[in-house]
């Protein structure tokens, strides 16, 4: 079982090239909010698609845009390498982005992907600071 701190850090990250991290951003990648900012330009990082842009102005998914989303968070998926297992960053889609609150129906969608293509031998360690 591989243990992964509760706060994911660029160190961590960097000593961990086995590894490979999804974390979310916004389609322009130009924002990174919270743990997602350690990830930004490590070798073994990939981002998925969460919003249009890191701004209040109507830069949210909306599952109205369905066809355009499914686009974008299909190219994301693709770019992400099968060859190491794969750690999610808790609660992709719902700080921030608040994609699981604007675009429901697309953020299942993500989740269920993320769900075949994740490691099933990891866990959070809570304990840790």
């Amino acid at each position: 079982m591989i243990k992964i701190p509760r706060h994911i850090t660029r160190t961590f990250i960097q000593k961990h090239p086995e590894l490979t991290f999804i974390y979310s951003q916004d389609v322009a990648r130009k924002g990174a909010f919270g743990q997602a900012a350690h990830c930004v330009s490590e070798p073994n990082c990939y981002p998925v698609s969460t919003c249009w842009k890191m701004c209040r102005s109507s830069a949210y998914f909306q599952d109205s845009q369905a066809c355009e989303i499914l686009r974008q968070l299909t190219l994301d998926l693709k770019n992400v390498p099968r060859d190491k297992p794969i750690i999610l960053f808790p609660k992709i889609g719902e700080g921030f982005s608040r994609m699981k609150e604007f675009a429901p129906n697309m953020y299942q969608w993500l989740m269920n992907q993320l769900d075949t293509i994740k490691s099933k031998d990891y866990e959070f360690d809570y304990s840790s600071q």
